[in-house]
C-alpha cells in the first residue's frame, strides 16, 4: 500500500534510439523520453517542475565527452496531491471512498484517485480550506488513523475468532478491551511499532509486517493443514530449529520459545502459524531467548498473531543534549545532569560487558544511535531496537563476504578487513561494540570539559581522552585486547566522577 504514499518517479518509455533487432553503432542525434513524477501532500507542483526542468542530461563514458546536451523539456500535466484539495465534492468523495475502504483513497489496482476533478462542483470557502487543510493522507497522517488501525485490528480479531491465529494478548484485543491502541510510532516497509495501553500501563506492539498474511508458512505446514493431518512435533521442532539457526546462526535450546511453543488441542493450527510469524522476525527471536537473561533487553510481555508486546521506555534522541530524557526534575546542565550521563555511561559499560561474557557467543551490535536505546527510571540502559545485533556465528556470516578493499567488508557499524589476496572480507570483527558506543554516544557527552558540571577539571580532560581513545584506537590489529584495557580506564575514570559529584553534592 505504500507505493501510492512517496513521491515517485514513473518511467514511460524512450523513443528516437534504434530498436529494430540487430546491432547499430551510431548515436542516436535525439533522444525523447516520457516519465511522470507523482507527487504527495506538501509537494508544490510548480516548485517540482523547476527542479526537474533544471537538469542536464549527461550521457557516461566516451558520449559524455563528445555530446553536448541540452536541458530537459518538459510538458506538465500536473494535479495537486491527494490531500491537499478541499472542495464540497472532494469532501463527499473522500467520505464515501473512506467508508468502503477502512480510510483508503487508492483502488484495487494501485492508483489514486485524482480528486481535484471535484473541486469545481463548488466553490471553495476559506472556511473549508482551513478545515481542509488539517487533512494530510500522507504517510505519517494515514498510518496514525485510529480508524485505519481499528480496521486493521478488527481485521486481526476476526482471524483470531476464527482461530487462524493466537496469542496470549489476543484475548485482551477482541474480547475483554484490555489492550487498547493508542497511536502510530512508526511504520517504514512494513515494520510497523505501535504505542498501546495494556491493562492500564503503556506498551509498545511491534511487528516486522504489518499483515499477517505476509508471514507464509514453509511448505510442509501448508501440506498438512490441506490434508487435515497433524505434524509430529518432532518434525515441527526441527523446522523452528532450522529457522532459528537460519535467523540468528544459533542452536535452537530445548523450551527456548518457552508458552510461545503451540500445544496440541483445538486452535493448533493458529498456533503453529502465529508462531510461525513470530519466528521470522529477528528481533523476537532475540528478546525471546534473552527472556529473563539480560537486563539491557525488553522483555516479550505477550503476543497476538504477528504483533509482539513489550514495554514502552524513554526512548533517546540526537535532539536531546543529555541524547536521552532525563526526567522534569533534572536540568540540562549541571551537577544532577552529569550524575545521571555518569549513571547512564555506566551502564552503557555494563551492557557492553554483558553482551561481550554473559553469552556463548558475543552479540554484535551493529546499528548504533541514540534512537536505539532506552533508559529505565533507575537509569539502566535497553537496547529497544534488536533488529541489527547479530551473535557471534551470524556476524562471521554476514561479514564473510567478496571484497576489493576494506570498505566493502562495513557493516554499518560492524567493521571486518579485505584479503587483498583472496578479495575476501575476513569473518573477524575488527572494532567492537565499545568502540562504536565511545564514537556515536560517549563523544556526544564527554567532547569537552564543563565549568558546571560539578567535576573537577582534570579529570573531565581524562575522561575526554580517554574517550578519544576508545572511538578512535591505536592498535586495531588488537581491537579487543585494546578494548578491554580502554573499558577499564572509562570505568574507573567514570566512577571517580560519580564518588566526586557524590561529595559536592549539597
Amino acid at each position: 500500500m505504500h507505493l501510492w504514499r512517496y513521491p515517485s518517479l514513473s518511467i514511460h518509455g524512450i523513443e528516437g534510439a534504434f530498436d529494430e533487432p540487430g546491432a547499430k553503432t551510431v548515436i542516436p542525434g535525439q533522444v525523447v523520453g516520457k516519465f511522470s513524477i507523482r507527487l504527495v501532500p506538501h509537494m508544490n507542483a510548480s516548485t517540482v517542475e523547476k527542479q526537474v526542468t533544471g537538469v542536464r542530461c549527461v550521457p557516461v563514458g566516451a558520449v559524455r565527452a563528445a555530446t553536448g546536451v541540452g536541458p530537459t523539456r518538459l510538458t506538465p500535466s500536473s494535479a495537486r496531491p491527494h490531500g491537499d484539495m478541499p472542495g464540497s465534492g472532494r469532501e463527499s468523495t473522500e467520505d464515501g471512498l473512506r467508508s468502503i475502504r477502512a480510510g483508503s483513497l487508492v483502488d484495487s489496482s494501485g492508483q489514486i484517485l485524482v480528486p481535484g476533478i471535484y473541486d469545481s462542483v463548488s466553490p471553495v470557502t476559506e472556511e473549508k480550506r482551513a478545515m481542509y487543510s488539517a487533512i494530510d493522507l500522507d504517510l505519517g497522517g494515514y498510518w496514525n488513523s485510529t480508524q485505519v488501525e481499528r480496521f486493521l485490528f478488527d481485521t486481526k480479531c476476526q482471524d483470531y475468532q476464527g482461530g487462524a491465529l493466537v496469542g496470549d494478548l489476543c484475548e485482551d484485543l477482541c474480547v475483554t478491551g484490555r489492550l487498547v491502541y493508542r497511536h502510530c510510532l512508526y511504520y517504514e516497509r512494513g515494520k510497523k511499532v505501535l504505542q498501546a495501553d495494556w491493562r492500564g500501563r503503556p506498551v509498545i506492539l511491534k511487528s516486522k509486517e504489518e499483515a499477517f498474511s505476509s508471514f507464509q508458512p514453509p511448505g510442509l505446514l501448508e501440506a498438512v493443514a490441506n490434508e487435515a493431518q497433524d505434524l509430529p512435533e518432532a518434525e515441527l521442532l526441527l523446522l523452528v530449529a532450522s529457522e532459528v539457526k537460519s535467523a540468528l546462526g544459533l542452536q535452537l535450546a530445548n523450551g527456548s520459545l518457552g508458552r510461545q511453543w503451540p500445544s496440541r488441542g483445538p486452535g493448533w493450527r493458529g498456533q503453529v502459524a502465529s508462531l510461525w510469524a513470530l519466528l521470522q522476525q529477528e528481533e523476537f527471536l532475540h528478546l525471546s531467548l534473552l527472556q529473563g537473561l539480560s537486563r539491557h533487553v525488553p522483555p516479550v510481555l505477550g503476543s497476538c498473531g504477528h504483533f509482539y508486546a513489550v514495554e514502552l521506555l524513554a526512548a533517546g534522541s540526537p535532539s536531546l543534549g543529555a541524547l536521552f530524557p532525563l526526567g522534569p526534575d533534572v536540568g540540562a546542565r549541571g551537577g544532577q545532569a552529569a550524575a545521571a550521563v555518569g549513571s547512564m555511561a555506566l551502564s552503557f559499560l555494563d551492557m557492553v560487558r554483558h553482551f561481550e561474557q554473559d553469552f556463548a557467543h558475543r552479540l554484535h551490535l551493529c546499528d548504533v544511535k541514540p534512537e536505539n536505546f532506552a533508559i529505565r527510571s533507575d537509569l539502566t540502559v535497553v537496547a529497544i531496537d534488536v533488529d541489527m545485533a547479530f551473535f557471534e556465528p551470524k556476524m562471521r556470516e554476514i561479514l564473510e563476504q567478496n571484497c576489493t578493499v576494506d570498505e566493502d567488508c562495513n557493516f554499518f557499524d560492524c567493521f571486518s578487513k579485505c584479503d587483498l589476496r583472496a578479495h575476501r572480507c575476513g569473518a573477524q570483527r575488527v572494532n567492537s561494540n565499545l568502540q562504536v558506543i565511545c564514537d556515536k554516544i560517549f563523544r556526544h557527552w564527554f567532547s569537552s570539559p564543563r565549568e558546571d558540571s560539578g567535576v573537577s577539571f582534570q579529570l573531565q580532560q581524562k575522561l575526554q581522552e580517554v574517550v578519544q581513545e576508545c572511538a578512535a584506537p591505536g592498535a586495531p590489529e588488537a581491537p579487543r585486547r585494546a578494548a578491554r584495557g580502554i573499558f577499564w580506564k572509562l570505568q574507573g575514570l567514570l566512577q571517580a566522577a560519580q564518588r566526586e559529584l557524590q561529595v559536592a553534592k549539597p
